[in-house]
């Protein structure tokens, strides 16, 4: 768990999304005990999710995926922003073409 946790953001995701629930305190709290769990212990090599996170690291790692959750994330995080953002290149396509049309109108 303490691979899992290391902020209380991670800890509200996991709340949120009803993974774990916090009768502690602050999800702060929480994340600190989670942090302090494996202090003093030696983990094994032969962990059981050692390839999975392996996998995952290699993934958030790819330049091609960090671009997409960064485009994700800044420009559809929501149904609205999406819908702006898609409304705005649309428009910027648009003006486009009659800029392309115009000039090849006055060539004639």
């Amino acid at each position: 768990m303490d691979r899992l946790i290391n902020s209380a953001e991670d800890v509200k995701l996991l709340r949120l999304k009803g993974i774990i629930r916090n009768r502690i305190g602050d999800d702060s709290d929480v994340a600190s005990i989670f942090n302090k769990l494996g202090d003093g212990v030696i983990p094994p090599t032969n962990f059981y999710y050692k390839e999975e996170c392996k996998n995952v690291v290699e993934h958030c790692n790819k330049r091609w995926n960090r671009r997409m959750a960064n485009l994700r994330h800044n420009y559809f995080n929501g149904p609205w922003v999406g819908l702006s953002t898609a409304a705005a290149v649309f428009l910027l396509v648009l003006t486009l073409m009659q800029t392309v049309l115009t000039f090849i109108s006055t060539l004639k």
